[in-house]
């Protein structure tokens, strides 16, 4: 076994190497055990991968590259199994093995998965169980948010780690130095608790307690004495930063010690803890540095300018205290950012108003209220807001303080309004003694004003309105007349055109006209018929002598409907009914052709363009025959049936037949007199039993493929193949098709082989237009697929879909016979009552089940043996018919009983 260890880590060091065994083992057992790495697993996974092979020897030369990415993939799953294992034990030694609940197990799961994606062993403990805390309230004091949306996280080690220029180096952190130009160099060096890096050939360098900076610009100038770069060609990242652990405790969500990485500031591993509580302070935050110093976190200060985080950089054993926030103040109303807010000492109201985004513009500034509990109740506070902003002066806030800032209480009322028909109508600017005419000149009159009449509107304070009625024509012929009268705010003044006070109407003029459609009255009744009917583009050539004018009762509605002779009319201006046009009035004119039935004439049958045409006494016979573009080939000229309705007055209609002969002229034969008459209906029969050739196709292994006309209506298969010449030799007629496209029939499953060797068969069936027929070539395999155990038998690319095999055919015997010499015999799974065979032509074949023995169907060239899968829910126990081949017992009991007469016959020669 130590051997064949050897020659396969041979394989994956010095493959194709001509090194002596001996010497190698000594090199590939030194490589084993520098990666430690037990013999026994790695032969295990050797085994399990299928390598059997027992020396190199074995192994053929094409297969040494698979040999050898099996042995490297092995080493990387090795290798990967020994770090999850190292990392699974550190995170279960983060908690004592005695106390360790479900809970805390569950973490430890959680991490496990973390540190695969890249964090600490640590931070991914921290990770998991912030993951499992309930989700923080929705925050209600300023500020808070931060800590509760995301706006801050916690970095891990995972994230792309870019340090601020502030940050703290110290024991552990590990930094990248890159040098590329003439010197080309990159190295990483940890920090070591005396606080140096040790770059080899060069002395140590002190860099704890520098910020990041300070220790790149030391770097810089002590790399440089010992390599040549220019400024730009020098860089220094941090490759990992060290874990430190902060205390934070108070009014946090989650006290306690938190391990973080040490690119977090102290707003971030505030984050950590779930930030202040609804109670805890974001203004006086107590920051108590591991030397024993203290130092004040103010959120507002650090969220309206991000850059001093730089300042917030923290130390192992850093404490964060979060006491109870002392001044709460709640703003409301017409400001941009209602909430409540933290204050400090020293700030007051306009402080307040500034964290709360300012004032909204429609804010109303003259007064404001709070609300204070005083002397155990609750009061109320006017606060002259516009007066302290003159005088600049504050208004002292206390802890529990409620603001409410309201909104303008009303509109804009300094306006008047001017609507109806000015250029300009709409609102405008009130000013003091401003009076109709004012307004009007802003608005601009247009031409159809009516200066007789305008309204002015006036809302009163109880919300109802006076109308007030306007001289408009003394106003602009006088300003100083007593009807351009002051406006007040609110004022609506009204004006009117000048149709407004006229009635409109229209007149319509509708039928046989070239523009039919509505003409403007004409008030002044100058316009008669004739002006109207010229209006409208004149009379169009099927209009008829007569028209009517409808004229309607303006009062009543009532119409009354006078006719009159407009072709008159329109020769003589001076006719009597040339009359003048009345409001209201509509003049029709109607066609001649709607007085006119459209009697039509129709042909059918056996001509090239069948259809109906409309009737005239001029068109005969021959006119209609060649309207439908005469007749076609199959016509039979002897045999036109016209179809003619008599009609008379006053009696039921009634339906007599012509029969005619035409000539080559389509001039009737035996009636030359004959006349069409309206609605007459002519068929032209087709000559009796007249058809266009037949054509099949026949296609594939015979001597003279190609189209075949059928030369009979029962023409069959055999004769179509006679016909081609026969079939070549390498015609395979058990597997010929037959498609027929028309009727939507399709394929059609034949046996041609049959149909050849007797011509009386019912294989040999009668062919149709159109059929196609494909005679393929030999097919001399076999193809068995479905639940059989071809897997065991042959390599995978050997196989096709669902375990498919394909055999060279090997006589006519029962599927279960290749199933068993060429599949591997049937499946756990296999449904031996689903044996199927497919043969060539389509057909297919089950497997008969007879009680007690079961005959599977016979295989044939280019079949096809499917084996079905058992139904899970009729699983039962195989019994000994499922085992009997019907073909093979008969076989095998004719054998048995000639080999034991043999034996009765021998027996008795030797007796005698």
């Amino acid at each position: 076994m130590t051997r064949f260890l050897w020659v396969f880590l041979m394989l994956m060091i010095c493959i194709n190497s001509e090194v002596h065994a001996q010497a190698t083992e000594q090199m590939l057992r030194t490589q084993l055990l520098e990666r430690g790495i037990p013999e026994e697993l790695f032969l295990e996974k050797l085994q399990d991968r299928g390598v059997t092979y027992g020396s190199l020897e074995e192994v053929p030369p094409e297969q040494y590259d698979e040999i050898q990415s099996i042995v490297e993939e092995i080493l990387a799953e090795i290798e990967l199994e020994k770090a999850n294992t190292s990392a699974t034990e550190d995170l279960t030694a983060t908690a004592p093995a005695a106390i360790v609940t479900d809970t805390e197990r569950e973490t430890i799961q959680e991490a496990k998965e973390t540190v695969i994606e890249g964090a600490t062993v640590e931070e991914a403990v921290e990770e998991a169980k912030d993951e499992q805390e309930p989700d923080l309230p929705a925050a209600k004091i300023y500020g808070h948010q931060i800590f509760r949306n995301q706006s801050l996280t916690v970095y891990r080690q995972a994230d792309e780690i870019k340090p601020k220029p502030g940050y703290i180096l110290g024991a552990g952190d590990e930094l990248t130095v890159s040098i590329w130009g003439v010197s080309i160099f990159e190295r990483t060096y940890t920090i070591d608790n005396n606080g140096y890096i040790n770059p080899s050939a060069m002395p140590r360098v002190y860099l704890k307690d520098l910020t990041f900076a300070e220790a790149k610009d030391k770097l810089r100038r002590h790399f440089a004495n010992f390599n040549q770069f220019s400024p730009d060609q020098f860089e220094v990242s941090l490759r990992f930063a060290r874990t430190i652990s902060v205390g934070i405790y108070g009014e946090v969500f989650k006290p306690g010690n938190h391990t973080i990485s040490a690119i977090n500031s102290a707003f971030n591993a505030l984050v950590a803890a779930g930030g202040p509580t609804d109670i805890g302070t974001i203004r006086n935050i107590r920051w108590i540095k591991s030397d024993g110093s203290t130092q004040q976190i103010d959120v507002y200060q650090y969220m309206s300018d991000p850059t001093i985080i730089e300042s917030f950089y923290m130390q192992e054993n850093d404490i964060i205290q979060v006491p109870l926030a002392e001044k709460i103040v709640d703003i409301q109303g017409a400001i941009n950012r209602p909430m409540s807010y933290e204050l400090i000492d020293g700030e007051h109201l306009h402080q307040l108003v500034a964290y709360a985004g300012g004032l909204k513009v429609n804010a109303y500034r003259q007064l404001i209220q709070l609300k204070r509990f005083e002397n155990d109740e609750q009061i109320i506070i006017d606060i002259p807001y516009s007066d302290l902003l003159r005088k600049d002066e504050d208004f002292q806030l206390q802890n529990g303080d409620q603001i409410s800032i309201k909104n303008i209480p009303t509109s804009y009322r300094n306006f008047v309004t001017i609507a109806g028909t000015v250029e300009l109508p709409g609102q405008y600017e009130f000013v003091p003694n401003m009076r109709i005419s004012d307004l009007v000149d802003k608005a601009s009159l247009k031409e159809e004003t009516s200066r007789a009449f305008a309204v002015l509107r006036r809302t009163n304070r109880d919300g109802t309105a006076d109308f007030e009625r306007i001289d408009l024509g003394a106003v602009l012929e006088d300003p100083t007349t007593s009807s351009n009268v002051l406006l007040q705010p609110n004022d609506q003044l009204t004006l009117y055109a000048k149709g407004t006070f006229i009635d409109q109407y229209v007149l319509r003029v509708e039928g046989q006209v070239r523009n039919p459609g509505p003409i403007p009255y004409d008030p002044s009744e100058n316009m008669r018929i004739r002006d109207a009917i010229l209006m409208a583009g004149g009379l169009t050539p099927g209009a008829t002598d007569f028209a009517y004018v409808i004229r309607q009762d303006l009062e009543t509605g009532q119409p009354t409907y006078i006719s009159l002779d407009i072709q008159q009319v329109m020769v003589d201006p001076s006719s009597n009914d040339n009359l003048v046009i009345r409001p209201g009035d509509q003049i029709k004119i109607q066609a001649k052709k709607a007085f006119i039935d459209n009697a039509t004439l129709t042909i059918d049958g056996a001509v090239r363009a069948p259809g109906t045409f409309r009737y005239d006494t001029s068109m005969a016979l021959k006119d209609l025959i060649t309207l439908a573009n005469g007749l076609k080939m199959q016509a039979a000229t002897n045999r036109i049936d016209v179809s003619r309705m008599v009609i008379r007055q006053n009696e039921a209609t009634k339906v007599v037949i012509a029969t005619l002969e035409i000539d080559e002229s389509f001039q009737p034969v035996n009636n030359p007199s004959f006349v069409l008459q309206p609605y007459d209906q002519v068929y032209v029969r087709m000559v009796p039993e007249f058809e266009f050739q037949k054509t099949v196709y026949l296609s594939g292994e015979v001597r003279y493929p190609g189209p075949y006309a059928l030369i009979s209506d029962n023409e069959r298969i055999s004769s179509i193949i006679q016909r081609a010449g026969g079939m070549t030799r390498e015609a395979f007629p058990e597997g010929a098709t037959l498609t027929r496209p028309t009727s939507g029939v399709g394929p059609i499953v034949i046996e041609l082989d049959r149909a050849i060797e007797n011509d009386q068969s019912n294989a040999n069936i009668i062919l149709k237009d159109q059929d196609q027929i494909i005679i393929p070539k030999i097919r001399d395999f076999v193809a068995i697929n479905g639940a059989v155990n071809t897997t065991e038998l042959y390599r995978q690319d050997l196989l096709g879909p669902n375990n498919r095999v394909t055999v060279v055919y090997d006589g006519n015997r029962s599927a279960r016979y290749y199933i068993e010499k060429y599949a591997g015999g049937f499946g756990d799974n296999s449904d031996r009552r689903k044996v199927t065979v497919e043969y060539p032509n389509g057909q297919i074949k089950k497997a008969k089940d007879f009680g007690l023995f079961r005959v599977y169907p016979k295989v044939d060239k280019g079949s096809i043996v499917k084996v079905g899968i058992k139904d899970p829910k009729q699983e039962r126990v195989p019994t000994e018919k499922e085992e009997v081949d019907w073909g093979e017992v008969l076989s095998n009991a004719v054998a048995q009983a000639t080999a034991v007469l043999t034996l009765i016959l021998l027996i008795d020669r030797a007796g005698r």
